[in-house]
């Protein structure tokens, strides 16, 4: 449990759907000799924590949490990727058919006018060495899709030399043609992130998440909260006075006019506030993280033992909405700590 970084005790308080303080009458446990009997989520929690137990097939069973680890395939794929990002910007202008400036000169015809010449032989040479290093690359690789690349590239080179050799087409067309290979295996070599990303991912949306709910704790519990409600009343109350004794004459100037929205502004953010400070309750959102927990826990186990390039999509397409909605809740836990701490600020002045 330690190895996927999630609080073991978050996990356990998520996996208790009911919030009845225990977990075997939300999850099956089979784990005799280790979860026997009522399981409470501390015993739970000891458990996850001492990696004695894990998920299989939605029931808790002996055994350590799988970590993810790094497919090999996707290793090769992101090398082969650079380099043919990096050839694409090389070469690229936003136009396939041209190659960038380092292969331009500007002349002026006959008529004065300035043109654009583009030296298409040196950029299908350049273009050339740098394709054959990605096929080099790619040959190198065991995995399918790299042994695809490497005959995509190998196959647009030898149609590249046939074309020469027999003057088929321009300069211009095969250097798109060669362009167009290249551009193609950038696309088809993007890869997910390693299952191991993934999880770490995971692991740390949580950890700020419950890092924002512990700052909400300590906001709500400042002993300076105490008597808040009756404090902004009187604060609002001294800026109403503020507002009622500006000078007639400055009220129909645009500067008792400002200074009347300012203060109004003050009112309704003391108001803001004060409702903030009211609705807060760190508990509920400590549920909805400890669920979200619980969730990252079994998707995490499950995209650990992926060996697959789909099966490490599958895994991160699946943590891509735990991951949204767990720093939904870290954003919402700070902008009410924001917003009580500037309501006691307010109120101490």
């Amino acid at each position: 449990m330690p190895d996927i970084n999630l609080d073991p005790k978050l996990v356990a308080r998520g996996l208790d759907r009911n919030r009845d303080g225990f977990v075997h009458d939300n999850v099956r446990m089979a784990a005799p000799g280790l979860l026997d009997g009522p399981v409470s989520v501390d015993r739970l929690a000891q458990a996850l924590a001492a990696d004695q137990v894990r998920l299989s097939q939605g029931a808790i069973i002996p055994g350590k949490a799988p970590v993810a680890g790094q497919l090999p395939e996707i290793k090769a794929l992101r090398a082969i990727n650079k380099l043919a990002e990096d050839a694409v910007g090389f070469f690229g202008t936003g136009h396939a058919q041209y190659p960038g400036p380092r292969y331009q000169q500007s002349y002026r015809d006959s008529q004065g006018n300035i043109r654009t010449r583009y030296l298409f032989g040196q950029a299908i040479q350049d273009l050339r060495v740098r394709l054959e290093a990605v096929r080099s690359l790619a040959a190198s690789y065991d995995d399918f899709q790299s042994r695809t690349i490497a005959r995509m590239a190998e196959t647009a080179l030898r149609q590249n030399n046939w074309d020469h050799a027999m003057d088929n087409g321009t300069a211009q067309s095969r250097y798109a043609a060669l362009f167009a290979t290249v551009h193609n295996i950038a696309q088809t070599s993007v890869t997910p992130a390693q299952p191991a990303e993934t999880q770490k991912a995971l692991g740390e949306v949580v950890s700020r998440a419950r890092q924002a709910i512990g700052g909400l704790e300590g906001a709500v519990s400042d002993p300076a909260t105490t008597g808040a409600e009756a404090r902004a009343a009187d604060k609002v109350r001294a800026i109403r006075q503020d507002a009622a004794a500006i000078p007639t004459w400055q009220k129909v100037l645009l500067v008792g006019l400002i200074r009347k929205g300012a203060l109004n502004g003050r009112i309704k953010d003391i108001e803001r506030d004060l409702a903030t400070l009211k609705a807060a309750n760190p508990s509920a959102r400590l549920d909805e993280l400890a669920t979200l927990a619980a969730r990252a826990w079994e998707a995490s186990q499950q995209g650990a033992e992926a060996t697959t390039l789909d099966q490490a999509e599958r895994f991160a397409r699946d943590a891509e909405p735990i991951r949204r909605e767990t720093d939904q809740v870290r954003r919402r836990s700070d902008d009410q700590t924001e917003a009580i701490r500037k309501l006691l600020k307010t109120l101490g002045s």
